[in-house]
């Protein structure tokens, strides 16, 4: 990463904050405005090189996290329901909240992460299991 270095007038410079001293003011923060430098974030250039970095090296964890990334952003609230729904179906309305427990795992499987598979199995389980009291 290449350093910039750059000459600035005084005019240049906002004082936000200095001491009481007028005749030196002890500058303790200032705001610059750099236009020269390119907008790029340089967080998502940092998970870039982290993505490419995943299929040339496997041990490095961040490129492990970075990759999973496009998963994270997959996950909806599907499987949190269906399992809420699947809880609340033992205990009252069967007919009701176990289909809505079936429904919203389904959702998840069909649209959701694969990181959530798991939990949108377990609310349709309780969902037939909530069906299944109700017939009985």
């Amino acid at each position: 990463m290449s350093e910039k270095i750059e000459k600035i007038t005084v005019d240049d410079v906002e004082i936000v904050n200095s001491s009481n001293d007028t005749s030196k003011p002890k500058i303790t923060k200032i705001n610059a405005n750099d236009s020269s430098s390119n907008s790029s974030n340089p967080f998502e250039e940092m998970f870039k090189k982290a993505q490419e970095q995943a299929g040339t090296n496997p041990n490095n964890p961040l490129a492990g996290i970075m990759g999973n990334i496009e998963e994270i952003k997959k996950i909806k609230a599907y499987f949190f329901i269906s399992i809420v729904a699947g809880i609340i179906g033992l205990f009252t309305l069967r007919e009701f909240f176990g289909t809505a427990a079936i429904l919203f795992g389904m959702a998840d499987i069909y649209l959701g992460s694969k990181l959530t598979k798991t939990a949108a199995q377990f609310g349709i389980l309780l969902g037939i299991i909530d069906l299944i009291l109700y017939i009985n």
